[in-house]
């Protein structure tokens, strides 16, 4: 417990004092999302063993059972993780990154947000929703493009670009904000998908945030989040389970029509096969990894580690080139299954815990790397 608590303190004070110095360092400030994820899933998730409800620890540990030692072994893996994350960070420079990044913020600094606002949401909406949900809802078998998935992100932007400044500028982009906020929230909802909701709720907070460039606005979107975090997760796990008893254990396709009575049915307490007593503390056992990633751990020592080597090179490939490209999303239904036994669901584990799943301790070391060159800040206050 001491280590947990003296974790977050000192990750919670490093996130105060980078948002203090620099408001607008939330946006490409890495280290401070490193900090945040460290602090919630590695600090304040395993402290439900230690201070959470019983009945949450217990259903956590009915999963894959861990106990105090394991723990701690595992708590001290992730943060040797960040760690090394964090010194990396440091010392990576990327002169010639920082300076195409410098010109391109220079250059988009003098578009109209008016115009970056529409266009943002015209692909985000081709992308979405004639690409990535009919395939989310299994309407289609064309896997979408990892171009096509990122592409549907644009959306999120543009609702933190509408919240920006839809104070500033034609009346109709506050309209805007407000639809495409309410659309991605229920498309979200209807699809199960709590980070969905969450991400683009953040996003209106974040341009609430920057348009006043009020901390305590910022402290206040935290708030309504985890919030929201708390409030849907039961929902959410209700309209999984029961496309998964429609599929008799594996999700069945359903239409947003379907989902929608689903969720009705949740509110009104209508008659399901699978309504389960809701346990108090439930949400925090979503924050408390340690189970599965003490399975993965186990899984590797025993030679059954992960098999994401095989499918590296397919990064480098589109999908619009081999459509028969595998789909590189199943690491953690393959580790649900393996779990499990079935492919009902997926299970995270962590950026480092999962480079010990992979390679072992040099899997960590890896991990730890390869996280600084995937989002490494451009430093473009160093750029001359």
């Amino acid at each position: 417990m001491p280590f947990c608590i003296v974790s977050l303190t000192m990750l919670g004070y490093l996130v105060y004092r980078a948002l203090a110095a620099e408001p607008t360092r939330i946006l490409y400030e890495s280290g401070l999302f490193l900090a945040i994820s460290g602090a919630v899933y590695y600090a304040f998730g395993p402290l439900l063993f230690v201070i959470g409800p019983a009945e949450a620890a217990d259903l956590s540990k009915s999963w894959y059972w861990v106990d105090a030692t394991q723990s701690m072994w595992l708590m001290g893996l992730n943060f040797i993780g960040i760690g090394l994350t964090g010194f990396a960070f440091c010392f990576a420079r990327f002169p010639s990154l920082a300076k195409v990044a410098y010109t391109a913020a220079r250059r988009w600094a003098r578009m109209s947000p008016v115009r970056v606002l529409v266009v943002f949401v015209l692909i985000g909406l081709v992308a979405k929703y004639l690409v990535v949900v009919p395939f989310e809802l299994r309407l289609t078998k064309n896997v979408p493009s990892a171009v096509a998935r990122q592409l549907t992100q644009l959306l999120v932007l543009a609702v933190l670009v509408g919240w920006m400044y839809k104070d500033i500028g034609p009346r109709w982009i506050g309209a805007l904000a407000k639809l495409l906020l309410l659309t991605e929230v229920t498309t979200g909802f209807l699809m199960f998908n709590k980070p969905a909701v969450l991400i683009v709720m953040m996003a209106a907070g974040l341009g609430n945030y920057f348009r006043q460039r009020r901390l305590r606005n910022l402290l206040f979107t935290a708030l309504v989040g985890f919030l929201i975090y708390m409030l849907i997760g039961p929902i959410v796990n209700f309209g999984r389970n029961e496309l998964a008893y429609r599929g008799r254990g594996q999700p069945v396709a359903a239409t947003l029509s379907q989902r929608f009575d689903i969720a009705v049915t949740y509110f009104t307490g209508g008659e399901s096969h699978h309504r389960q007593q809701e346990i108090a503390g439930s949400w925090w056992s979503r924050l408390n990894y340690l189970s599965s990633q003490q399975a993965a751990v186990e899984l590797h020592d025993q030679g059954r580690g992960s098999d994401d080597l095989g499918r590296v090179m397919w990064i480098f490939v589109s999908r619009l080139l081999f459509p028969s490209k595998p789909e590189m999303t199943v690491a953690g239904v393959d580790l649900y299954e393996k779990i499990a036994g079935s492919r009902g669901s997926s299970t995270g584990i962590g950026v480092f815990v999962d480079g010990y799943y992979i390679l072992g301790w040099f899997g960590v070391l890896l991990a730890s790397i390869i996280t600084v060159f995937a989002s490494e800040r451009t430093r473009l206050s160093r750029v001359r």
